[in-house]
């Protein structure tokens, strides 16, 4: 917990010498920017609320604490903040239960009161996500049984915009999880409000009402895969740099790492160096640098063979260069371009944080660029722009066409996520250049954005799309082979006990044009150890890597370069099935395959388990009779074990899934399902096998 505090206070510490340093963030130096935006929210309230440009340096006695003994709060709004993991010993004989107290649809039987008895609170705000163990059966100070009296536990959600009891959604409730003691076991995100609720079922208490309440976390195992010999031997890390794949052939993907800060504190150092690395032999390339010490802060874009560097920082926050710099692929060699943005004609100075995203415009290549901010020319501020250009290349790269005519942003922005999107239309696919999140201004107020939006090519409009679920910048974005566009990495803002803090976002969240859905993906998905600022990569297959970043160095309070390389292995959106490995021939078991699945009829539950450590995969069959949408629960999983499910048709496309960390109950939720046959697959992660019964049911909606 100290450790969490910690680093807490050094993140807001930290945000000063960022800000001093040569880059443009949020709000000045000792204030905090907006609030944070809590997912769930209605379109109109995904940014924050304006604050005004001077603020006072938040208070460090505001900071929370760990509790303390006999921490129970009466009411919901006197709940006080704790760090995960805690836990507290108090007597409630005189707690009471408030009007407002919410329904425990869990209460066994028939209870004489819906909202229980004697009702305490508790608040919490995860710094990282995970899953999270809360307990009335365990001595918190031992983690020794020890039973408090017939308690009931429900766990909730803040949806409001401040994290508050006004808007409280149910996430678990339980009644009798072990003898009348309570425990729940669900997933939590980072950054979002939660409230533990502890209710007595019974009117009259015997003696005292000892409360023992035990709260224990865990982020889980990361699916990020370290990448040590490709790090190890990446001579020059770096942040605010650029990483794009070279894609040329099967066994040919080169990622390639252009210029880029080698340190970010006080006067930073850039570094033009260009290195190439090929993803299938694990080995780096030093190509030809970029001229000077390169661009920072900056973006590239490949077009026919060629990388598009437009504009950067090159060492003075009053001045970008706006030149536009040409790396031909095939040549290894840099040239400029003659035909740079015409920056007189826009807002007469260069500017850089912008994000370029290439796309082919009816026969025409070339690329956009979203958004960006103007340099601080001895004014005290950083103007976002609201632009959307596009620069289509001669055949050999040496110049060019700008038009400077298309629709704006809705949002000025810079320090945002952009990527190219095929979202299906009334006049069918689209290729639309989306952009997400980033900092906006308005006079002297900044606030961070969840806000995203689309241009479509087809009508030359801006459309509003989903937000995220969080306000993020300074992240990192890629789009997949499944078409789906991956953002991860930054910084949010989020309000913890009542102080509005610029805070790590370790969050992935992937957006899904079909859907026009933000899902934000579990804490395996997490970018963390170290949490970072600039994580730039891009995919290669199904694999998505990131290069560098930067992080607040712990030790030392100040910026460091990331020396990390990590992967991803993201299957693709059109996978039916994960490879089968390890069936079972002999056919001792026959639901190892569609073909002998077993009948599943509803609300019927049925009790498996798997057979050897080469049994993997359970598959069921059931009938859809009329449309309807489907849920599939499974329970029961083992401890120690992972279990998921997956819903196919019987074309094997996906209609539903649920992969929750570890042995958490699973409910796949289909959409609707026209009249047929259906199967659902049962897979185990993890670990081998027991003899212990899995529980699968299957229910209409």
């Amino acid at each position: 917990m100290r450790r969490y505090l910690v680093v807490l206070l050094l993140i807001l510490l930290g945000t000063t010498a960022l800000a001093q340093a040569q880059t443009p963030e949020p709000v000045p130096a000792g204030a905090t920017p907006a609030t944070a935006i809590i997912s769930e929210l209605p379109p109109s309230m995904v940014d924050g609320p304006w604050i005004p440009f001077e603020l006072e340096p938040i208070d460090v006695s505001e900071l929370p604490s760990a509790l303390q003994a006999n921490a129970a709060a009466d009411e919901c709004e006197a709940a006080t903040y704790s760090n995960l993991p805690f836990g507290d010993v108090s007597l409630t004989n005189s707690a009471t239960t408030a009007p407002t107290d919410p329904i425990l649809p869990c209460l066994f039987g028939a209870p004489t009161s819906a909202q229980g008895y004697r009702t305490v609170w508790y608040k919490f705000v995860p710094l990282e996500s995970g899953v999270i163990n809360i307990s009335t059966a365990f001595n918190p100070s031992t983690f020794s049984y020890q039973d408090s009296y017939d308690t009931v536990l429900a766990l909730h959600k803040a949806t409001d915009l401040l994290g508050t009891c006004s808007a409280l959604s149910l996430l678990a409730c339980n009644d009798d999880a072990s003898g009348l003691q309570s425990e729940i076991r669900t997933f939590v995100r980072q950054w979002e409000t939660y409230y533990i609720e502890v209710a007595d079922y019974n009117f009259a208490v015997n003696g005292d009402a000892t409360l023992r309440l035990a709260v224990s976390f865990s982020p889980g195992e990361s699916f990020w895969n370290i990448e040590e010999q490709a790090y190890q031997n990446w001579e020059k890390p770096r942040s605010r740099h650029i990483v794009l794949n070279v894609h040329a052939g099967p066994d040919f993907d080169f990622l390639y790492v252009i210029a880029g800060q080698t340190y970010v504190n006080g006067n930073p150092l850039r570094d033009g160096r260009v290195d190439r690395y090929h993803v299938q032999s694990g080995t780096w390339e030093e190509m030809t640098p970029m001229p000077g010490f390169g661009y920072s802060n900056t973006t590239g874009a490949l077009v026919n063979g060629r990388i598009y560097v437009p504009a950067g920082y090159v060492g003075n926050n009053s001045a970008y260069d706006g030149r536009q710099w040409v790396y031909d692929v095939g040549l290894n060699a840099w040239f400029e371009n003659q035909n740079p943005a015409p920056w007189n004609l826009l807002d007469g100075q260069p500017y850089a944080w912008s994000v370029a995203v290439p796309l082919t415009v009816g026969q025409t290549s070339g690329y956009f660029l979203t958004g960006g901010v103007l340099p601080q020319d001895n004014n005290p501020t950083f103007e976002p722009v609201d632009h959307l250009l596009f620069f289509a290349p001669s055949a050999d790269g040496t110049s060019g066409t700008w038009n400077l005519n298309l629709a704006p942003m809705s949002r000025a922005r810079y320090s945002h996520a952009a990527a190219a999107i095929t979202r299906q239309t009334q006049f069918g696919p689209d290729e639309q250049v989306c952009v997400a999140g980033g900092i906006t201004r308005e006079s002297n107020i900044y606030r961070s954005l969840a806000h995203a939006e689309c241009y479509s090519n087809i009508s030359g409009t801006w459309t509003d799309i989903a937000p995220m679920n969080f306000n993020r910048y300074n992240g990192g974005s890629a789009v997949g082979p499944d078409g789906r566009w991956y953002v991860f990495g930054g910084k949010t803002v989020v309000r913890v006990n009542n102080v509005d803090v610029i805070v790590p976002l370790d969050l992935t969240e992937r957006y899904d044009p079909e859907s026009g859905v933000w899902e934000v993906l579990d804490s395996r998905y997490d970018v963390r150890n170290p949490s970072r600022d600039w994580p730039r990569g891009d995919f290669a297959g199904n694999t998505l890597w990131i290069f560098g970043g930067e992080t607040l160095n712990t030790q030392t309070g100040t910026i460091g370069v990331v020396p990390i390389i990590q992967s991803l292995l993201v299957p693709s959106l059109n996978m039916a099935l994960p490879v089968i490995s390890g069936g079972r021939p002999d056919g001792i078991e026959p639901n190892d395959t569609l073909d002998d699945a077993y009948p599943i009829a509803f609300y019927q539950p049925q009790y498996h388990d798997f057979a050897s450590p080469e049994d993997f995969f359970d598959f069921f069959s059931f009938t859809v009779t009329t449309a309807t949408a489907v849920s599939a629960r499974l329970t029961n999983i083992p401890a120690g074990s992972n279990y998921d499910i997956y819903l196919f048709n019987r074309s094997k496309f996906l209609v539903g899934s649920s992969t929750n960390i570890g042995n958490l109950d699973e409910n796949a939720i289909s959409f609707v399902l026209t009249p047929g046959t259906y199967y659902a697959m049962v897979v185990r992660v993890s670990p081998d096998p027991t003899t212990d019964q899995y529980r699968i049911e299957i229910v209409p909606q």
